[in-house]
């Protein structure tokens, strides 16, 4: 019987041909899809890459004095000499149109001067704002100081950067631990001379406001329990205690006693 799946030579040699030609296009997808899949992850690789390059050239340098002081050296020549436990944080963009750091701790600043770069120093809360000067922060807990060495600085809430308070040299801001409270006071030889305090309340009680002029002027300042809650904002510049007092009973609207020049009542 005559076999019916015999090929001619001609058939033959076309099946394996097709058979080869199938085999190589396989062969073909198979290394594209390779090449598909290491070029993607190279992508992934070289996009992680640039990154974590992006990230470290514009991380921020922090300098932190662990157990001593730390003097540190900025780009614009300005020093700064860290108190023990003190942090400081400066971007990579600095100096830029605003010389901006930020403080945690208590620090000694000597910034180089410029008229048209301004040096800002945020802290607890607060901004210092100066153009060349020698002065110290401290901040603790929620007490805020700012000693004024030489030049000019203006402090501000950093919520409320409109109500500056300028400094001379030799003259010290605090908060005296309340937010609401601004005092600038003579200190240093300032302090031997008649300079007269700065003083400013938002919102605050007359209980504390009596107690910060009494710590403020070296007075004796007495309120009734029943005023003492009373809610008050007032501010005086280059003022005396009794001169303060006086106001201060007038906008409230109560009676002043005074017993001698150190020693007074509202009621």
């Amino acid at each position: 019987m005559e076999d019916k799946f015999n090929l001619t030579e001609e058939e033959d040699n076309k099946v394996w041909t097709n058979a080869f030609i199938t085999i190589r296009r396989k062969e073909q997808q198979k290394r594209k899809r390779r090449y598909i899949i290491c070029g993607g992850l190279a992508a992934v690789v070289l996009f992680s890459s640039s990154i974590l390059g992006f990230n470290i050239l514009n991380k921020p340098d922090v300098y932190f004095a662990n157990s001593n002081k730390l003097k540190v050296l900025l780009p614009d020549n300005s020093e700064v000499i860290l108190q023990k436990g003190a942090k400081l944080t400066v971007e990579k963009s600095f100096p830029a149109d605003t010389r901006d750091v930020k403080l945690e701790g208590d620090a000694v600043f000597k910034v180089s001067k410029s008229k048209t770069h301004p040096f800002i120093v945020h802290g607890n809360e607060y901004d210092t704002k100066v153009h060349g000067t020698v002065f110290k922060v401290i901040q603790t807990g929620k007490t805020f100081i700012v000693n004024l060495y030489e030049g000019k600085v203006s402090v501000s809430r950093t919520d409320k950067p409109n109500e500056t308070f300028i400094l001379k040299p030799d003259e010290t801001f605090s908060n005296m631990g309340i937010t609401q409270v601004a005092t600038v006071v003579p200190s240093g030889k300032s302090a031997q001379t008649n300079s007269l305090p700065t003083i400013s309340f938002n919102e605050c009680s007359l209980g504390k406001v009596a107690e910060i002029i009494e710590k403020t002027y070296d007075v004796k300042l007495t309120v009734t329990d029943q005023e003492k809650d009373l809610m008050i904002t007032i501010s005086a510049t280059n003022t005396t205690a009794e001169a303060f007092i006086k106001t201060l009973a007038y906008q409230l609207n109560l009676n002043l006693k005074k017993y001698n020049d150190k020693t007074f009542q509202l009621e």
